[in-house]
């Protein structure tokens, strides 16, 4: 976590003097994607202390759930920078998006695996439906990654849109996988 923080910091250094040069006037909408103390207190300190502004910024710091999100929003040109995560970005950029990752805050996945109370062990997974808050996101990759460590593979995939069947599924939770 303090590592994260010096690095984050270091960035907002970088980008100051980088864009020292802009017009005060002009803002620049710099948004985090995680709630998490971890990841947003650097961007809030950096601005209620004034630093953006001593190098001629001024930056609106704003909270957009998810990376997926928040690229579109950069895309549609609402949005300078994004401190988001690396899978939304490959993600985007190998469908044709014109992202660039400048680099990464977290080198590991901190995300756990959670189950039913009748699930005692991995073998109990075999056949369940699972699913996470939305596609495309470190968390969906770190599932997947998790699945397959354990020799599940990855639960079925469902075309966008079709969230909802998932989390019905769940909600029955009658371990049959849903008819394609």
């Amino acid at each position: 976590m303090r590592r994260q923080s010096f690095v984050l910091a270091f960035v907002i250094l970088i980008l100051c003097s980088a864009l020292d040069n802009l017009n005060a006037q002009e803002k620049l909408n710099f948004v985090y994607i995680s709630p998490n103390a971890g990841s947003s207190s650097v961007l809030w300190v950096a601005k209620e202390m004034g630093i953006f502004k001593k190098h001629g910024l001024d930056v609106n710091v704003i909270y957009i759930e998810g990376t997926p999100k928040a690229l579109m929003a950069l895309f549609a040109g609402e949005l300078q920078l994004v401190a988001g995560t690396g899978p939304a970005v490959a993600s985007a950029k190998v469908r044709g998006a014109d992202a660039t990752m400048i680099m990464g805050l977290e080198v590991f996945l901190p995300y756990y695996l959670v189950a039913a109370s009748g699930i005692k062990g991995v073998e109990d997974l075999k056949g369940k439906v699972g699913a996470n808050h939305s596609a495309a996101t470190s968390a969906d990759f770190a599932m997947r990654l998790g699945l397959r460590h354990i020799g599940l593979g990855v639960f079925s995939q469902y075309p966008d849109g079709l969230g909802f069947l998932r989390l019905e599924k769940m909600n029955r939770f009658d371990g049959r996988a849903p008819e394609s």
